[in-house]
């Protein structure tokens, strides 16, 4: 969980993120003129990428290359202090061989209720599918990472030897291994099984830093019914790697969701959930449990909301209940209205009520105002949404249940998002973050692509002059475009542009497969997929949308400041 941070000297951002540009683009410049003797044919991009963010307490930038059969990274910046990472990786003899920081995802199949876990290693990498069996091992050591949405640096820790092992026994039964062998050891194996495609049963077992571990889950999922559950046991001093700063939480106990639609617009979810931060050397553990109960309804038009509430932590908690209606009022207008009880731990009582109404003036333009009644004060707040091909902008006050906060749990933050595509690829960014404990952090950041040896987006030439085309879009869950996206068509790669779109032309009539290679993004961080399709068939150029591809990044987090005693808060 996020906390305060004392407030510490250092370059200005501005000035910091400048020097950090100047250097990324001094470097992009020497690059280019050694690649200079490649052939024209071999395709190459360069992306460079900066920015500052009070979120991540950070400055810097990211150098990314790509060509055919190599891709690449450098990113320096300040956190705290000056931070250095890169990254290269080729193709050799059937596998990938890399050298460098890398994120290593370690994910298990019983984690069903929280996001893939993630590690990085420093190190020399081999890659490869053998068979059946898909290799993953690093030499070199574990490494605290310095991240944020522009630059990642890193520190090397513990000597490590990492060996990843994943193996479709059938196409039923997915067995898989993570051993990290340092200072202290990491062997965990893991059992998926998916018999039909709305059923599965998952378990795994082992050690980490020297605690035993196991978890066993189950997923049933029917247009009616989504229902998960899953057992943890983990130690308090568990931890999937050890490395100096704070490791992500983990599931413990018994956790159930149970999502219910018995009728058309009406759903049901009730859910169970337990926390555990695992203890360091540093700070003891921390646990917390959360209870909801959430009612939705629509029906002629208006659709309602409820919500039952129940947090507990070792240093905090919080009961609250929401209710909420909103309607349209013809097509330009949208009217909600929304009350929010809460008491704490200490009896205090919060109760909020919110009132928006949503005008859609344009195609382009959206307005939207906010009454607010909280403590016997009443204030008003306006934003909207302004989108175009050059400019977008976006302002909303959003209400959002912060269940380890101190004081009201229900935080209202006003979330930002400003984009502008200047010249050419480049485009610069402006954002806003809730942080868990309530804090609203901003971020400003601005990409540029260069491209040598291309032709319009795709990365290998097409021979045809077909006038059917497969394309989509690729975003974040908010919505944002993510630029330099690798897509491959029927095997064929292809990158988004800025604006996250992407074509190949192919043949009418010809279902193609659609696959998101997220190993291939040219970013320095790695994604994983919320949706995609499976396939697409070709469309007359200048019809329909294409794919909708929706894509998450993993983001590790800063160091934080951990709580010493129960008035602090995570």
């Amino acid at each position: 969980m996020s906390g305060s941070r004392l407030p510490r000297k250092g370059p200005r951002p501005l000035r910091g993120l400048f020097v950090v540009w100047r250097l990324l683009a001094r470097a992009a410049l020497v690059i280019s003129c050694a690649a200079a003797w490649a052939s024209a044919a071999r395709a190459q991009i360069f992306q460079i990428s900066g920015g500052t963010s009070s979120q991540y307490h950070a400055t810097g930038g990211t150098l990314n290359v790509r060509g055919m059969g190599y891709d690449g990274w450098i990113g320096a910046g300040d956190i705290e202090h000056f931070r250095f990472g890169a990254l290269a990786r080729m193709e050799y003899r059937g596998g990938i061989v890399s050298a460098g920081d890398q994120a290593v995802p370690f994910g298990l199949p019983t984690d069903i209720f929280q996001a893939p876990h993630s590690f990085f290693g420093r190190g020399f990498g081999y890659e490869r599918q053998i068979g059946d069996v898909h290799l993953n091992a690093i030499a070199g050591s574990t490494a605290t990472v310095y991240g944020s949405p522009f630059f990642t640096g890193a520190q090397s820790v513990h000597g490590a030897g990492i060996l990843f092992l994943d193996n479709e026994v059938s196409p039923t039964v997915h067995v898989l291994t993570r051993a990290v062998f340092s200072e202290q050891q990491t062997v965990i194996s893991g059992l998926d099984w998916r018999p039909r495609a709305d059923f599965s049963a998952a378990l795994a077992g082992g050690g980490g830093a020297g605690e035993p571990y196991g978890a066993v889950s189950t997923c049933f999922e029917r247009p009616w019914i989504t229902a998960r559950a899953a057992w943890t046991a983990a130690a308090d001093a568990f931890r999937r790697v050890v490395v100096p700063q704070p490791s992500e939480s983990e599931m413990e106990r018994e956790n159930i969701d149970l999502k219910v639609r018995p009728a058309r617009g009406l759903t049901l979810q009730a859910g169970r959930y337990h926390f555990l931060q695992p203890e360091t050397p540093r700070f003891p553990a921390y646990h917390g449990e959360v209870h909801q109960f959430l009612v939705s309804a629509g029906a002629l038009g208006t659709m309602s909301t409820f919500g039952i509430y129940d947090s507990r932590s070792t240093a905090a908690g919080n009961r609250g209940i929401s209710a909420g209606l909103e309607r349209s009022i013809g097509r330009p207008i949208r009217v909600s209205g929304n009350y929010f009880h809460a008491v704490d731990q200490s009896g205090q009582v919060f109760k909020t009520v919110v009132g928006v109404l949503r005008e859609s003036v344009s195609p382009h333009l959206d307005l939207t105002q906010v009454l607010t009644h909280s403590d016997g004060n009443s204030t008003v707040s306006f934003g909207g949404n302004y989108i175009s091909s050059r400019f977008s902008v976006g302002a909303e006050w959003q209400t959002v249940y912060v269940p380890f906060g101190q004081g009201n749990p229900f935080q209202q933050a006003l979330m930002l998002n400003v984009r502008l595509l200047a010249f050419g690829n480049f485009t610069a960014n402006v954002g806003s973050y809730l942080t868990p404990d309530g804090q609203v952090k901003y971020t400003l950041g601005g990409n540029q692509y260069l491209y040598r040896g291309m032709e319009g987006r795709s990365s290998e030439s097409v021979p045809s002059f077909s006038d059917q085309m497969v394309q989509g879009i690729v975003t974040d869950e908010k919505g944002t475009p993510v630029r330099g996206a690798a897509i491959k068509v029927d095997g064929e790669l292809v990158y988004t542009d800025s604006d996250g779109y992407f074509f190949m032309r192919k043949p009418k009539g010809r279902v193609c497969k659609i696959e998101v290679a997220t190993s291939d993004f040219v970013t320095a961080l790695p994604y994983t997929v919320v949706s995609a399709p499976e396939t697409l068939e070709p469309q007359p150029e200048g019809r329909g949308t294409g794919a909708m591809i929706v894509v998450r990044p993993y983001v590790p987090s800063p160091p934080q400041p951990q709580p010493t005693n129960q008035t602090d808060s995570r």
